[in-house]
């Protein structure tokens, strides 16, 4: 199980920033995920570049709510990612098959169309007085001129009532790329990671980006409004846990130019709630880390319970009072680890734990 979420790590850990969420869209974190995209994104990049993601992010987050059946929730996604060339938007949601006729032709009417004749079916559906079920069709119409038509669509069948309904687009960042086509079989290659990765899980977060505080803050916010009616989420045992282990990657991961990045990814599931983060450490600091995570799985309650009221008073340990108190909330469950040994600037780390539901 490890592995291969080592080897998701491992795929993703090339983009400056990836955030994917698969779960019940009927109490969407919409603005949570654009929260946390925005607050990686505002700061290397121009206003209006951050204007089109944000907008675009939100008539593809929107699309869910429109059109998903909300009835096999686990298969209504979304991904967001950016590989230094484009910027990705993939979604997907359960739409009822009766509903795929009209909106392929809405689809298909605006593929593969120039600029000046997007702007020619824009003017005449902003002025006209034709409405679809869902509106006037400005958002898709306007998603196909900001991306200049870098985009495909799917619909696959899951029984004869429902199928899925996918969407991928792509925005050029920089001006030499706006000639350029997008990969969109890397994207394709991605949610097929992911999604055998996350299939059976009730809910899934995977970020990959920046652990600033702004992060963490965004974080708990989706935390707080995803699936509220797991009294989990509310507790303050996944608030302190996530703390921990987003500062035990700013503490321990290697920098580059002041930078801190890793990926975390947090799964709700029916008996549990994992959570598992992927950081690269320097390879001098990762003794000192393996041991003090393989001294708190030999320990009983009890022995958590000394080791944390020791450490309070005992300034001298680096990694102080953090790991400790995560062997507290996750018991009897252990921290599970998995080392690799192949960088030349320091050892890739995945640490996972889970948390039962009580």
């Amino acid at each position: 199980m490890l592995d291969a979420k080592f080897n998701l790590a491992q795929m993703c850990n090339k983009f400056p920033l990836i955030v994917f969420y698969q779960g019940n869209y009927r109490e969407t974190p919409s603005h949570s995920i654009l929260n946390i995209v925005e607050k990686n994104i505002s700061a290397n990049m121009k206003k209006p570049a951050v204007r089109s993601i944000l907008y675009l992010m939100i008539e593809a987050l929107q699309n869910i709510e429109r059109y998903s059946a909300h009835t096999h929730s686990s298969d209504d996604y979304s991904l967001v990612y950016s590989d230094n060339n484009f910027f990705h938007i993939y979604t997907q949601n359960v739409i009822e098959n009766v509903k795929i006729e009209g909106l392929k032709k809405r689809l298909d009417s605006v593929i593969d169309k120039s600029k000046e004749e997007l702007d020619e079916i824009y003017s005449k559906t902003l002025s006209g007085d034709e409405r679809t079920e869902k509106g006037a069709g400005l958002g898709l119409i306007d998603l196909a001129r900001k991306t200049r038509n870098r985009f495909f669509y799917e619909f696959n069948t899951k029984d004869e009532t429902y199928s899925t309904y996918s969407i991928c687009f792509a925005i050029p960042l920089n001006k030499e790329d706006y000639d350029s086509q997008p990969n969109f079989q890397e994207s394709k290659e991605i949610i097929k990671k992911l999604n055998q990765n996350f299939k059976n899980n009730l809910s899934t977060l995977f970020y990959g980006g920046d652990f600033s505080n702004n992060f963490v803050r965004a974080l708990l916010d989706l935390i707080t409004n995803v699936k509220k009616e797991n009294i989990i989420n509310h507790s303050t045992k996944i608030h302190h846990v996530l703390i921990e282990l987003t500062q035990n990657i700013r503490r321990h991961a290697y920098k580059t130019d002041n930078h801190v990045s890793g990926q975390l990814c947090i799964e709700w599931q029916k008996q549990n709630l994992g959570i598992s983060t992927y950081n690269i450490i320097e390879h001098d600091k990762i003794e000192v880390l393996t041991k003090k995570i393989d001294a708190l799985n030999a320990c009983d309650f009890k022995g958590l319970e000394d080791m944390s009221k020791k450490s309070l008073t005992d300034f001298s340990e680096e990694s102080g009072v953090g790991l400790i108190d995560v062997s507290l909330f996750a018991f009897p469950n252990k921290i599970q680890y998995l080392l690799k040994n192949n960088l030349d600037i320091g050892t890739e780390l995945l640490l996972k734990i889970n948390l039962s539901h009580d």
